[in-house]
């Protein structure tokens, strides 16, 4: 990537509450990105402060934020004067709704999740030399394998095939799981507001499609629609489903960071991904 040499030390804002996407995408940058100072912000709060306390030449946002919405946080970048040129990949298993997109937008580019790390990088260089991503430029519709516990052609897609980055982000997946297993019960119960199970069923499902947690996305893309819907007796179903759902991904996942922690030969490796040996 001979753009990458002009774009030592950009300072790239991450803006994502799931600390899988971020890692992905940090990845991402400093993979393509010489020295870049990367900034990270976890909720809507966070991530205004660093965007306007910062001349970011990039942000990567999430639109799906606790406290504040990711929406707002563009605006609030597009309305300064001194960063309004910003480019922003709004990064989001949320679309941006075409009453978002106006004159103050300008500049920004929403990409659904997961996004093949290849195509994330070609639109991170982009944005950093031309202030946009190309008109002729199409990402990878990425399809899960929607019956795969764990899709491992599209964890190694949105990833990438270097097993360090791997280990770092499906490491960080499995040390979330119990923490997603109480927000999941917790949408159960009802004792979330409406906004806090939605961003949580959207940041769990941005994180299951980035890691090819296939038929984990697809129990969780039910409950955000019956979350939308208000039926509380469906969304006590899918999220009992997704609690299930995401048990089997992590004993799954679990398998496959023993066989990279101890270096497995590619035939182990393809022996895993053929679903005749998936015992769930």
């Amino acid at each position: 990537m001979n753009e990458s040499r002009g774009l030592a030390g950009k300072r790239i804002v991450i803006i994502d509450d799931d600390p899988v996407c971020r890692a992905v995408h940090r990845a991402a940058v400093e993979h393509c990105v010489p020295a870049a100072v990367i900034l990270e912000a976890a909720d809507g709060v966070e991530a205004i402060a660093e965007v306007m306390s910062e001349r970011p030449d990039l942000v990567l946002a999430d639109l799906a934020l606790p406290n504040v919405d990711g929406r707002r946080v563009i605006r609030e970048l597009k309305a300064s004067r001194e960063r309004c040129d910003v480019p922003v990949l709004a990064i989001s298993s949320v679309a941006l709704a075409p009453t978002d997109v106006h004159p103050l937008l300008s500049g920004v580019f929403h990409v659904p999740k997961p996004v093949v790390r290849d195509d994330l990088e070609q639109m991170i260089v982009q944005c950093l030399t031309k202030k946009r991503v190309l008109p002729n430029f199409s990402p990878t519709r990425q399809e899960l394998e929607r019956y795969a516990v764990f899709d491992l052609d599209a964890m190694e897609a949105s990833l990438g095939a270097d097993r360090d980055t791997q280990l770092v982000v499906l490491g960080i997946f499995m040390e979330n799981v119990g923490r997603r297993m109480i927000l999941l019960d917790e949408i159960k119960a009802r004792n979330l507001s409406f906004h806090e199970a939605r961003v949580s069923a959207h940041g769990i499902l941005g994180s299951a499609r980035t890691v090819g947690a296939a038929r984990l996305a697809m129990r969780l893309e039910t409950l955000v629609a019956a979350l939308a819907d208000d039926d509380q007796m469906v969304v006590m179903i899918y999220a009992k489903e997704a609690m299930e759902e995401l048990e089997r991904a992590a004993r799954r996942i679990g398998a496959y960071l023993e066989l990279l922690s101890r270096n497995a030969s590619m035939e182990l490796i393809n022996r895993f991904r053929n679903p005749q040996n998936n015992p769930d």
